[in-house]
């Protein structure tokens, strides 16, 4: 199995898990509303936005420790981004809160920042790998 399609598949797998998560959260009457219905979808594009980018990294990367690494960084952060996410509906760990609906607009921006640090760091040792063989 190639990087590309089993990033693909991690990615659509935790993908489906963090919008039931979040879809679970919702009220039906809630989406009645107009306003409710757009912040619903902006919030679900947001919250699958580090699965996106590892797609992308995984796809689109030229060296081969960005293209291996992207599955792995996606297991990382999918798992604990779903993790934190079941424990907001179902509160494995935590009491029930009225803030606690908000680790679906921060979480991502936990998993997005250790995406972005993780592939610099996979495309850097890339570049230095790739250099070395060429000398």
């Amino acid at each position: 199995m190639t990087p590309t399609r089993l990033t693909l598949w991690l990615a659509v797998l935790f993908g489906i898990v963090t919008l039931w998560l979040d879809l679970r959260m919702t009220t039906l009457s809630s989406l009645s509303e107009l306003s409710m219905l757009a912040f619903l979808i902006g919030e679900s594009l947001w919250t699958l936005s580090p699965y996106v980018v590892l797609m992308a990294a995984a796809r689109f990367g030229k060296f081969p420790p960005v293209t291996w690494g992207a599955p792995v960084v996606l297991l990382a952060v999918g798992l604990y981004g779903n993790l934190a996410y079941a424990d907001v509906n179902f509160h494995f760990w935590t009491k029930s809160d009225a803030q606690e609906a908000l680790v679906f607009l921060f979480m991502p921006f936990v998993q997005n920042f250790v995406v972005v640090v993780a592939m610099g760091v996979l495309f850097a040792i890339g570049a230095w790998l790739d250099r070395k063989k060429r000398q």
